[in-house]
């Protein structure tokens, strides 16, 4: 059995790793993100408020990503069916509420990618679990987008 002293610095190695694994996430997901952002509306400037709604975005995505992994592990697939009927109903109605044009696409698109390079255990989902990321993804993209309008960042 370890030492008090010892379980410390373990569990302090485990966050600050853990930390600096979100803040490589979160540094690639932003250039990735603003990239697009600007390729499709070239005035906008990549400030404070950007970087908060970037930041705000790319933690909606953390977050979705490792509920997702640990629902697909854990959860029987009545609950993932129930999950994906949720979300499905959640998505089309932020989706209702902009176009899916090129700039969704291309974002989404970036989300998925930054999110897989990130969290490689993705690419074992089940079925369930896999529509259960594609939908929450999609989802969160949409809210980036809504978000970015409402507070004319773009």
């Amino acid at each position: 059995m370890k030492s008090g002293d010892a379980y410390y610095d373990d569990l302090s190695k485990a966050f600050k790793e853990k930390d600096e694994f979100l803040e490589k996430l979160r540094d690639v997901f932003s250039v990735e993100v603003f990239s697009i952002v600007k390729s499709h509306f070239s005035q906008c400037e990549y400030d404070e408020r950007m970087q908060k709604a970037i930041a705000l975005f790319a933690n909606d995505l953390i977050n979705t990503a490792e509920s997702v992994i640990d629902k697909d592990d854990h959860f029987p697939e009545y609950r993932l069916q129930t999950e994906i009927e949720n979300i499905t109903k959640l998505m089309n109605k932020m989706l209702a509420a902009i176009d899916e044009d090129d700039f969704l696409k291309e974002l989404h698109m970036a989300t998925k990618r930054v999110i897989t390079q990130f969290y490689p255990q993705i690419m074992a989902l089940g079925s369930y679990g896999f529509l259960l990321l594609e939908r929450g993804t999609k989802l969160y993209t949409a809210g980036f987008i809504i978000n970015i309008y409402q507070k004319e960042l773009i």
